[in-house]
């Protein structure tokens, strides 16, 4: 057989193998066992197992049910950086199976605009309920930004693709400036004091985890790995599941947090009291009575009246939420004007 042959073998086994869209930015249905390759796919839903933990736990620190440092701890920052970078390399893993025929525009514009549509949703819907965390350039945009740039590397070696990564990975340890501390820049990740954000995966350095998932692409599909990892089929319950999650990704991505926010609230409804807001309520509460000269039996009684009629009114979620109404803010005013009363707490208080 002459080697051309050979290579269009090649390619036609080749060919008989792919992947949907990656997780969180596609992943548009079918069934484990129609041409996709079921580990791609279990192995994104089991990021999404991953994130979703990570997202409550947040949200149940958040409102204070929690004390855990989710946001500032070690263990839990090296947590969240896995689990991005793992959406990431699924990202450029899955560009080059979705490529590996040759770029389709169109296929490749209508990912780009699902994903980035999805993006604008996050960035709205955070900008109207947290203003002063808005998601400007979270993992969704990021996977939509390198979509695009990824295809200028879906056909280099996988050595070379791995050394633009190293560089795209080192360049914010040591180009960092404040002439790009811009909103309208942040996306670069070269902010040497970026804005606060529920969610910032900036191009740099976060392209190099997509570059990564290009080479391992690549270099699977070079070697004709896939074909093995396709015969691959889950067999438990739990690992279809998974399976099933990761061809939804996107619906999942989108939903979770809505949903955990949903259930959080309706646990306040019915009377769940944050005990970590509380107490630190109380703290504050008290060192504040004392710094007024009052007696420490009227500050106990008062913070203690207080934190129950806060609980009774259903004010926690929007006392946590730095958002009390006017209405809200009413209740609250009332509420410290009853237990000034009772406690005899000066009005400075």
């Amino acid at each position: 057989m002459s080697e051309a042959m050979r290579m269009r073998d090649r390619e036609a086994r080749r060919g008989a193998v792919h992947t949907a869209p990656d997780a969180p930015g596609g992943g548009r249905g079918g069934r484990a066992g129609s041409g996709r390759i079921a580990v791609i796919d279990i192995a994104r839903g089991i990021a999404l197992v991953a994130m979703a933990s990570y997202h409550l736990s947040f949200d149940l620190s958040f409102y204070g049910f929690v004390s855990w440092p989710v946001t500032t701890g070690v263990e839990w920052v090296a947590y969240a950086r896995s689990i991005a970078a793992t959406f990431l390399m699924l990202s450029g893993f899955s560009l080059v199976l979705m490529t590996r025929r040759g770029i389709a525009p169109l296929k490749i514009a209508r990912r780009v605009a699902v994903v980035g549509g999805a993006a604008v949703l996050v960035s709205l819907g955070t900008w109207a309920v947290v203003p002063d965390d808005v998601v400007r350039f979270g993992i969704l945009h990021c996977i939509a930004v390198t979509t695009v740039l990824g295809l200028a590397f879906v056909r280099l070696p996988p050595l070379a693709t791995l050394a633009v990564a190293v560089v795209v990975f080192a360049i914010p340890q040591f180009a960092r400036t404040p002439a790009l501390d811009s909103v309208w820049l942040v996306w670069l990740g070269l902010a040497a004091d970026p804005p606060s954000s529920m969610d910032y995966v900036p191009l740099l350095p976060w392209f190099s985890a997509v570059l990564v998932g290009i080479a391992a692409g690549r270099f699977a599909l070079d070697r004709d790995l896939l074909r093995g990892l396709a015969r691959i089929e889950p067999r438990s319950r739990l690992l279809r599941a998974l399976g099933f999650a990761g061809r939804h990704s996107l619906p999942v991505y989108l939903i979770h947090q809505p949903v955990f926010f949903a259930l959080i609230e309706l646990s306040l409804l019915f009377g769940a009291t944050p005990a970590v807001r509380v107490s630190d309520y109380r703290s504050s509460c008290m060192e504040s009575c004392r710094a007024t000269g009052t007696g420490e039996a009227s500050c106990t009684t008062y913070c203690s009246c207080t934190a129950e009629g806060f609980g009774r009114a259903d004010l926690w979620s929007n006392l946590a939420a730095a958002r009390p109404g006017s209405s809200e803010q009413s209740l609250v005013d009332a509420i410290v004007r009853e237990c000034r009363m009772r406690a005899l707490v000066p009005g400075g208080q």
